[in-house]
């Protein structure tokens, strides 16, 4: 007999009534049942707590078995992380990704105004206070900080480690010009170095709002998702003319996106 606290091997149910010299007592269902992987999905609606009469999703392997591939990704169902295979929707999936549109003001009024910057401690300072130790800066840490935190929660999600939302960055002051467009690959690091390391070329005395929300209309267009739309709004541009740019830019689509503006 084995001593008191001492590990154990697991063993399946078929080898246990094997081993007994007794006849398997469970019906023919459930043995096939127990044959059976008994890892479980994890989404929020096979969990009864969330959502009344959920169904719980196993894994359709037998139990025991080696990690599948996740590369090699079923035509209906899904491959785990953890090598897993499900019947069920992928999780990750049914996790809303956004296209989200940063238009940033650059003028003068963010470039000669110190009177926020960007804070001492933040991961990214020694980066962009050489270059921006002003408004723009401050903006920038808030950023890097936003697609730190969001990169973060999509990877965590998404069983194929990648991000779910596409990035596009306008910068304006006397004209407007596109720093990347529906970017999904770029880390947080990537963005920011792409976003510090382009010239400031535009006159920063002039603002051109209306010009920013022309770009940032035509970039709708060009990579459009049926997602929301968020922008940086001023004291200058209400909601009602973020509205305005997704109407006119997108009538010949059957669903538009809901336009949302907040601040960074």
């Amino acid at each position: 007999m084995e001593a008191p606290g001492s590990k154990q091997d697991w063993i399946s149910h078929k080898l246990f009534w094997g081993r007994s010299g007794f006849s398997d007592p469970y019906t023919v269902k459930e043995q096939e049942e127990f044959i059976l992987c008994d890892h479980r999905c994890g989404g929020e609606e096979h969990d009864p707590e969330k959502n009344k009469g959920a169904i719980a999703s196993y894994c359709t392997l037998p139990i025991f078995h080696p990690p599948a591939d996740e590369k090699q990704q079923p035509e209906t169902g899904y491959i785990s992380k953890d090598g897993h295979l499900y019947n069920c929707k992928n999780p990750a999936q049914m996790q809303r990704a956004f296209h989200i549109y940063f238009v940033i003001d650059i003028s003068g009024s963010m470039l000669w105004q110190t009177d926020c910057q960007p804070r001492a401690h933040s991961p990214a300072v020694n980066k962009i206070r050489p270059r921006f130790n002003n408004r723009l800066g401050a903006l920038l840490e808030a950023l890097y900080g936003f697609w730190i935190a969001r990169d973060t929660a999509t990877r965590k999600r998404a069983s194929s480690g990648s991000r779910g939302d596409a990035y596009t960055l306008i910068r304006f002051a006397e004209f407007a010009k596109v720093t990347f467009s529906n970017d999904t690959t770029s880390t947080p690091d990537q963005l920011l170095d792409k976003t510090l390391n382009q010239p400031h070329d535009c006159n920063p005395a002039l603002n051109d709002f209306n010009q920013a929300m022309r770009v940032t209309g035509t970039e709708m267009e060009s990579t459009w998702s049926p997602e929301r739309f968020y922008s940086r709004p001023s004291s200058d541009i209400t909601e009602a003319d973020v509205s305005k740019v997704a109407r006119n830019h997108l009538p010949i689509r059957r669903r538009g996106p809901r336009p949302y503006s907040g601040d960074v």
